[in-house]
């Protein structure tokens, strides 16, 4: 029936009214009625009621609905007053909230249509629930006290716009929040009475001084809010009561966010300067000086790293403000007062918490170490918008703070930064320096720039016994610094021998580098890397030295010479007795002609080839190692061609002798062929040798009836050797070398003389008779005989 009624507005009411008469007939008769059938009934009622008004009055606006609905509501929530009726009692409190809900959104949509100081009626809605929550006795007396604290949010902004309903919209809500807050208990609650009351001061504020207000004015007032904000906090703190507390804390937090607000207001304004503004007005300046203090008071209170922060915060605005002029751009002297202020606040900083530590006997705040760090960082960043002879002091100052700062952790890490910074300082002042002289040579600048990495690598070792408990670092710490520094200036003097030198800055770089050299000797007595770094260096120093004495091709000539001599007296000093290993010194002694050798291979002498080979040839020697002879026998090799180079040799025979040579070497006195296991090794190596030889001979003997005869004779000569020392290679070899050579002559005398074959022919056949009538008659003595020798040649090398 009332759906077919909608669309009458008569029906629609008579069937609403009739439907809501007769439910509650029915609920009158069941005295245990259900919650859904009171509700189906109490919503049916106001459907009807708001149906004869709308048929009453079909164009009723907007506001006046507004206002019924605001009035329906406050009608539902007197009756919850009744507590007869415990169901109706639920049903009107919740139909009010929603009657309520339904007057806002109305209220709200006039306001965002044009704006209407109307609005303000539905105050009357939180103010009826706080009255409803104070009753005794009334079942939803918190809920309706949370619910009042909602609404007097969201009522606020149909009331801002305009100047009374503003003022009464903030008292009305200051009032009411006091008793809510008082009914709850709570600390959001003590939050918005705080911020309600802060709102309404402001409104009168604005409200009587609009036209006298300015922005100082205005962030002075702010100020002043804060440190009341803090005195009642104070005050609060101090009290028993739960209630006080509750506001302590809300003050608290409200003068915060004014504070941290004033700040970023204030920040935002003397950022504004660099960029010319002209208003420098006193009032920002007591601003910032009052909000300071309020910050300092409530440390005073109690001490938390947030109010430190601020207070640092607020310091330096401070300081900003009282250093800039009228007229003054951002000039260098400015930047310059702004750095050297910013380094004096780090270090009071830095100080006044050691100070505090000490006095009440309490751990270190983070803020404490991240306040002298930000200072000395400001200066940094100001000090080095120019580049002029005082940055490096800056940077020297903001690296104490760091220092300081680091020695308050207990950690390395800013330690280890700030005492970079220091030698970036260092390096700031020598460059500008640099940078101010005229001419010169570019290699004398960087060997500059690596006497202070040497010095302050010294320095760092030498007082390191005098650093380590200043700095709370242990001593391989501080060693540790000092070699990074050692690294840096070997690395510059590397660097300068690229780059042009003056005669001064050559003695320099032998002198400095003599020096690196001396601390990595002195670091080597427990340390072989170490050891072997200093010796490089030392090399390196001496033979730039010698490069400065003796003219290049003397150097070349004869420079491996001179590595022998030094590699003999690095191999005989006793290196123990000063603490140092042997083993670096004899090792870089060993290597050291050689190197020297192959780097100066285009120019090397013959002498020093054959020095460096005697050399190589007393260390197999005196270390027993066979095989550091073969470096001997290679510069020899290498002396023997150089010589046949000189003096245009070019028979194969010379150059096949040496080889051959060398590999009769090598298999004599090589270790792993001295086994007997090795024989056959040996056997073939030899062969390999002595044929080479042999075999360029007899080609060479071609060319010469000489060579020929010599070739013979050699042959006759290894066999004659072969049976002296029992070397079957040289026996071997030596025959066949013989044979291939007497039968090559023999074939060139038959070709030049072809009667000489038939004689030869006769006198063999001859020689064969007589050797198989001599082996028929002595068949015994000739088998005795072979097996003997063949027993012999098994034994024979």
């Amino acid at each position: 029936l009332t759906l077919l009624s909608l669309t009458n507005p008569l029906l629609r009411s008579l069937n609403l009214t009739l439907s809501a008469v007769a439910l509650a007939m029915v609920v009158r008769q069941r005295p245990q009625a259900s919650a859904g059938l009171v509700y189906l009934t109490h919503v049916l009622g106001l459907a009807a009621i708001a149906s004869v008004i709308d048929l009453r009055s079909p164009n009723l606006s907007t506001q006046l609905w507004a206002a019924v609905l605001l009035a329906g509501a406050l009608l539902e929530w007197s009756f919850t007053l009744a507590p007869r009726w415990p169901v109706w009692q639920r049903s009107a409190w919740y139909l009010g909230l929603v009657l309520a809900a339904l007057s806002y959104t109305l209220f709200g949509s006039l306001w965002l249509i044009e704006a209407s100081p109307e609005g303000r009626f539905w105050l009357l809605v939180p103010a009826a629930m706080t009255g409803l929550a104070t009753r005794r006795q009334w079942p939803y007396s918190r809920q309706a006290s949370w619910l009042s604290t909602l609404a007097l949010v969201v009522v606020q902004p149909l009331t801002l716009g305009f100047a009374t309903p503003r003022l009464m919209g903030l008292g009305v809500a200051t009032v009411l929040m006091l008793v809510n807050t008082y009914r709850l208990q709570h600390l959001a609650a003590a939050i918005l009475t705080v911020g309600f009351s802060l709102g309404l001061a402001s409104a009168v504020i604005w409200q009587g001084f609009a036209t006298q207000l300015t922005v100082p004015i205005a962030l002075n007032l702010l100020a002043i809010a804060t440190l009341i904000l803090w005195v009642i906090h104070d005050i609060g703190r101090r009290q028993t009561s739960p209630l006080a507390k509750l506001y302590a804390q809300a003050s608290n937090g409200w003068a915060i966010a004014l504070s941290i607000t004033n700040l970023l207001i204030l920040t935002g304004y003397d950022v504004s300067l660099y960029n010319a503004f002209d208003d420098r007005s006193v009032g920002y300046t007591i601003a910032i000086a009052l909000t300071t203090l309020a910050i300092g008071y409530r440390i005073s209170q109690q001490a938390s790293n947030l109010g430190f922060y601020g207070l640092a915060w607020g310091i330096e605005l401070l300081v900003v403000r009282l250093l800039w002029s009228p007229g003054v751009s951002l000039a260098p002297t400015l930047v310059e007062r702004l750095a050297i202020a910013n380094l004096a606040l780090g270090f009071t900083a830095q100080l006044a918490s050691d100070g505090w530590v000490r006095r009440r006997q309490q751990p270190y705040l983070v803020s404490w170490h991240v306040i002298p760090v930000v200072y000395a960082c400001l200066a940094l960043i100001g000090a080095h918008t120019t580049f002029t002879a005082t940055t490096g002091l800056y940077s020297l100052g903001a690296a104490l703070i760091g220092i300081g700062v680091g020695r308050q952790q207990a950690r390395p890490a800013l330690t280890y930064l700030s005492i970079v910074g220091v030698s970036i300082a260092a390096y700031e002042l020598l460059i500008y320096q640099l940078m101010q002289a005229k001419g010169g040579n570019a290699g004398d600048g960087i060997i500059l720039l690596a006497a202070l990495a040497a010095v302050i690598a010294i320095g760092d070792r030498l007082l390191s016994r005098w650093l380590a408990p200043y700095l709370r670092l242990n001593p391989p710490q501080i060693h540790a610094i000092a070699h990074l520094h050692w690294i840096l200036s070997s690395g510059l003097m590397l660097l300068a021998l690229f780059n042009s030198l003056s005669f001064t800055g050559e003695l320099l770089w032998v002198g400095i580098t003599a020096v690196l050299t001396l601390y990595a000797l002195l670091e080597g007595r427990g340390s072989e890397p170490w050891t072997y770094t200093g010796i490089a260096m030392g090399l390196l120093a001496l033979g730039y030295l010698f490069s400065l004495w003796l003219p290049d091709a003397t150097l070349l000539a004869w420079g491996a010479a001179i590595a022998s001599v030094i590699a003999f007296v690095m191999y005989m000093v006793p290196w123990q007795h000063g603490g140092w290993s042997l083993e670096p010194w004899q090792q870089s002694a060993t290597w050291l002609p050689g190197a020297i050798a192959v780097a100066t291979a285009g120019g090397v002498n013959l002498q020093s080839l054959l020095i460096v080979a005697a050399f190589y040839a007393w260390v197999a020697k005196t270390r027993n190692q066979t095989r550091l002879s073969y470096l001997s026998i290679l510069l020899a090799d290498w002396a023997i061609l150089r010589f046949f180079s000189d003096r245009a040799i070019e028979e194969p025979l010379w150059y096949a002798a040496v080889l051959g040579g060398s590999l009769l070497y090598v298999a004599q006195v090589d270790p792993a062929l001295r086994s007997p296991t090795e024989r056959e090794k040996r056997h073939w190596l030899r062969s390999l040798a002595v044929g080479l030889i042999c075999l360029t001979a007899i080609y060479q003997s071609e060319t010469s009836l000489a060579i020929a005869l010599g070739t013979l004779g050699f042959s006759i000569a290894l066999i004659l050797v072969g049976l002296a020392v029992q070397i079957r290679a040289f026996l071997y070899i030596g025959t066949a070398s013989f044979m291939i050579q007497v039968l090559r002559q023999v074939w060139l005398l038959i070709d030049n003389y072809s009667l000489l074959l038939w004689a030869l022919l006769i006198v063999l056949g001859l020689a064969l008779i007589w050797v198989a009538a001599t082996f028929e008659a002595r068949r015994s003595q000739v088998s005795a005989l072979l097996q003997y020798w063949l027993t012999e040649l098994d034994e024979w090398e």
